[in-house]
C-alpha cells in the first residue's frame, strides 16, 4: 500500500520542478517574434544633438528651434501646480515619402529622474497656421523635400521636474535610434 503513494509523491515532485522548464519554454515559443519586436520599438541608442545643431532622422533635418515652461492655462483641467513646457522644432524636408518614414513617430521630454511626458492631448497654445501640432499631423501635409515645417508639442509638468530636461524624437522607420536634444536651462 505504500508503494502506489510513494510514486504518487515521486510524480508530484518531478512535474514540480518541471513546471518552471515548461513554463519558460512555452513563454520563449509564445514570444519569439514578440521580443524582437518589443526591441526595435524601444528608443535604445541615442544621437546627441548640440544646441542650436542639427540631427538627421526619418529624411529629415530635426533643429530644436525653441523650449519654454510657463505657466498652465486656468481652468482647463491641469493638475494644481503644474507648469506647461512647449517645444518647437524646425524641420528641413529631405525625403518625399514621410508618412511611410515617420509611422510611430515619438515627441518625448525626460527628466533627470528618468521620467518620461509625452505631450498633452489637449491643444494648451494656439499656433500660428504654418505650425504642426506633432509629427505625425507634419507628415501628412504634403510638403516637397527641401521645405522646411515647424513642429510644436506641449507638455504638462509637474511642479518637482528635476533638471536637466532632454527631449527626444523617434521615428519608426529608425528605431531603435532617436535623437535626443538638450534643453536650455532656463525657464
Amino acid at each position: 500500500m505504500n508503494a502506489p503513494g510513494t510514486a504518487e509523491r515521486t510524480w508530484r515532485r518531478r512535474s514540480l520542478w518541471l513546471l518552471p522548464a515548461v513554463l519558460a519554454l512555452s513563454l520563449a515559443w509564445r514570444n519569439d517574434d514578440n521580443v524582437p519586436q518589443w526591441l526595435v520599438n524601444r528608443e535604445l541608442r541615442p544621437r546627441d544633438v548640440p544646441a542650436q545643431a542639427q540631427g538627421a532622422l526619418g529624411g529629415a533635418q530635426w533643429k530644436l528651434l525653441e523650449f519654454g515652461i510657463i505657466d498652465a492655462p486656468a481652468r482647463r483641467g491641469w493638475l494644481p501646480g503644474s507648469r506647461a513646457s512647449y517645444a518647437a522644432f524646425e524641420v528641413q524636408v529631405q525625403a518625399d515619402d514621410l508618412p511611410r518614414r515617420w509611422q510611430a513617430c515619438r515627441i518625448a521630454l525626460h527628466d533627470a529622474r528618468g521620467r518620461v511626458w509625452r505631450p498633452a492631448t489637449e491643444p494648451v497654445l494656439r499656433m500660428a497656421p504654418h505650425m504642426a501640432r506633432g509629427c505625425l499631423a507634419a507628415a501628412h501635409r504634403g510638403v516637397p523635400p527641401g521645405s522646411k515645417l515647424t513642429i510644436m508639442e506641449v507638455f504638462m509638468l509637474p511642479p518637482d521636474v528635476a533638471r536637466p530636461l532632454t527631449l527626444s524624437v523617434s521615428v519608426g522607420s529608425e528605431r531603435p535610434a532617436y535623437l535626443r536634444f538638450a534643453v536650455p536651462a532656463a525657464d
